[in-house]
């Protein structure tokens, strides 16, 4: 649980020292993707009793980490917030 603590404190850094957005999405990828670092940290295994305690610590790591990153974009540069925009035309 130390080291889930830990990356989750590396990313919030690295989400906290970008400066554009393409930095920010390279740090996405580096954290939350596919072979991201928060993926060596899934449940697997054991007891369903560790699994359970494993599976909560690691989405509760997630969730801090999609936060941080929710915050970062509006910071950004060039980052939009929101899923809508105008109409070319009207």
């Amino acid at each position: 649980m130390e080291d889930l603590e830990s990356l989750v404190a590396s990313a919030l850094r690295a989400f906290g020292e970008t400066g554009d957005a393409p930095a920010l999405e390279n740090a996405k990828a580096r954290y939350l993707g596919k072979s991201g670092a928060l993926n060596t940290y899934r449940p697997s295994g054991g007891t369903p009793e560790e699994r359970r305690a494993a599976g909560a610590a690691y989405n509760a790591a997630k969730e801090r980490i999609e936060q941080a990153l929710d915050q970062g974009k509006t910071a950004a540069p060039g980052m939009r917030q929101g899923r809508h925009c105008r109409h070319p035309i009207g």
